[in-house]
């Protein structure tokens, strides 16, 4: 669904949808965030995936001590489509963002334009908009990387499972900016959790952090699919 992602910055003049302003954090974004006509008129109802809470957990490596210790704390998810991963931490006790580009659309604006599977992208059972939305987080806002509408130093964990791998994959330049947005938008002794962070991404992202954050401190977790955890002082 990267693909999707970056489509949707893009305005959309005849207005496909309207984003319901109290289903948002942060005003002004309705032009940045809105369906393009073209992914509904080409490829029909744009498909979104909906990764399973223990499947996301397994990906990003978390273990049961790292689970719990996020209880309490500003914990924001960015691109997990229609996942209970951001809902199932907030039962936990975390206090949850979740951010994705079609978190402003209403459950009848869902079974128009999306297509939300049950499983991982591979069921062919889909969501109604209900229940898509019922899926999510309490808190939750339109966004994108690598210009998420946050201020600084507003999370103790950023987590990002597959997003930076798929913007990586469409032009590295995105990848690299949403490292630092990242960065940006996480509070000084907090944690950035990104999945998929393979060889060469590493590399990359291993020169950005010693050129421009040399006080901080990164690794691959010990277990997950190739997660990098970068610790901020």
């Amino acid at each position: 669904y990267g693909v999707h992602i970056v489509l949707a910055a893009q305005s959309n003049e005849r207005g496909i949808f309207s984003l319901p302003r109290d289903a948002i954090i942060g005003g002004g974004l309705r032009e940045h965030f809105k369906i393009v006509k073209t992914i509904v008129e080409v490829r029909g109802r744009a498909p979104i995936t909906s990764r399973r809470f223990q499947d996301v957990a397994n990906d990003m490596g978390y273990n049961d001590g790292e689970m719990s210790a996020l209880a309490g704390k500003a914990v924001l998810t960015v691109g997990e489509g229609g996942s209970d991963f951001g809902k199932s931490l907030e039962s936990r006790g975390a206090d949850v963002t979740a951010a994705d580009w079609w978190y402003g659309m209403t459950a009848e604006q869902i079974d128009r334009y999306l297509r939300i599977d049950k499983g991982n992208g591979y069921s062919r059972e889909i969501m109604s908009g209900r229940e898509a939305l019922s899926n999510l987080p309490r808190r939750r806002m339109v966004g994108r990387l690598p210009h998420l509408p946050v201020s600084e130093a507003t999370f103790d964990e950023t987590v990002v499972n597959q997003l930076i791998y798929w913007l990586d994959g469409m032009d590295p330049k995105l990848a690299d900016a949403s490292l630092r947005d990242l960065i940006r938008i996480t509070r000084p002794g907090g944690r950035i959790r990104i999945g998929q962070v393979k060889n060469a991404l590493y590399e990359r992202f291993a020169k950005i952090l010693a050129a421009e954050r040399p006080d901080v401190q990164f690794r691959y977790a010990e277990r997950g699919n190739n997660v990098l955890l970068i610790d901020l002082p």
